[in-house]
């Protein structure tokens, strides 16, 4: 499972597709077990090329041997699916088929307890660097609960070459908990491309949990086939890339002001049943002593407004002892 490279100009045939490597990673609240997903499946697992298959490969790996001691299958929404919500927007610019392996991926791994997780799934469309105003139509922007109990170790099941499962082999389940794309759009916001973080913040008074979830605006840059990179803006209407690191451009008359394509940090809620508090290390635990902990966590709070420009973190608040963990996203800062 380790990712392979190919020289320039080589093709690769086996292994991970190219930049489509391990992209979410997660460890079991005991601190035992490391597991990783990949973003897409590989190379050789799907005909043509990895692209027309939906099965995805979880990897788990014993922390203290640091060796994978098991294998499972996560298996992506179909493109009939997808593009059916594509089609009754009303919409004709649907998937190919084999964009399944390749258009539609897992963004995202996170931990409730040592066998359910929470996965990203999204398609490649939405406001990014390839398309600042948005016009494609967006497919899927998913966050769904798996359950690895009862799947199938696939550590010795070769897949090369076909689309579907052998027989006896049962993928890991997956359920629904949040449409993202459906949950921005009926607030009134755009759809981001690349949804691709994911955590799990405090429980709020209702039993619910906050998700907390980034995104990723590629540093709101492009490049052309010589690798010459340009900033992109736009205004929600029209684009233009410009030589990096130069001066805004002016927006046509009539229009909003050109900014880079920005990054958001979302948070929705969603119950979560069954999750298990990470147990970390005492360096972790911003909050000791015996004081009364609300004080802090006030002030940490206050802290985040202050750095808001520039760092944004989290106060991730246990709900029990009040130890707090802090997140921080580095936002673009140009």
């Amino acid at each position: 499972m380790i990712p392979k490279f190919a020289a320039d100009g080589a093709t690769l045939t086996t292994g991970r597709q190219d930049n489509r490597g391990y992209e979410g990673l997660a460890i079991s609240p005991d601190g035992q077990k490391l597991f990783g997903i990949f973003q897409d499946l590989l190379q050789n697992e799907g005909t043509p090329n990895g692209r027309s298959s939906n099965n995805v490969r979880i990897v788990r790996f014993d922390i203290a041997t640091g060796i994978s001691d098991a294998q499972y299958i996560y298996q992506l929404e179909s493109i009939a699916d997808i593009n059916a919500r594509i089609t009754a927007t009303g919409a004709r610019d649907t998937f190919g088929s084999t964009s399944q392996g390749r258009n539609i991926g897992v963004s995202s791994l996170t931990a409730i307890n040592d066998h359910e997780f929470l996965v990203i799934e999204r398609d490649n469309r939405g406001i990014g660097v390839d398309d600042p105003t948005g016009q494609a139509t967006v497919g899927s922007k998913r966050i769904y609960q798996i359950d690895l109990t009862g799947a199938t170790d696939v550590s010795g099941v070769n897949l090369t070459g076909t689309n579907t499962l052998p027989a006896g082999v049962t993928p890991v389940s997956k359920s629904l908990l949040l449409d993202i794309t459906e949950s921005l759009q009926s607030a009134g916001e755009k759809i981001p491309e690349k949804i691709e973080g994911l955590a799990i913040g405090p429980q709020l008074a209702d039993g619910s949990y906050a998700l907390i979830v980034p995104t990723d605006n590629d540093f709101s840059i492009t490049q052309n086939s010589t690798n010459t990179q340009f900033d992109v803006y736009t205004n929600g209407v029209s684009s233009i890339q410009v030589p990096i690191d130069s001066l805004p451009p002016t927006a046509p008359a009539g229009q909003s002001s050109y900014t880079l394509i920005p990054s958001y940090i979302y948070s929705f809620n969603a119950t979560i049943p069954n999750f298990s508090l990470p147990a970390l290390p005492s360096s972790f635990n911003l909050i000791q002593g015996t004081e009364q902990d609300d004080t802090l966590y006030a002030e940490l709070t206050a802290l985040s407004s202050l750095l808001d420009l520039i760092l944004r973190p989290f106060i991730i608040l246990h709900p029990t002892t009040k130890s707090a963990v802090v997140l921080v996203y580095l936002l673009m800062l140009r």
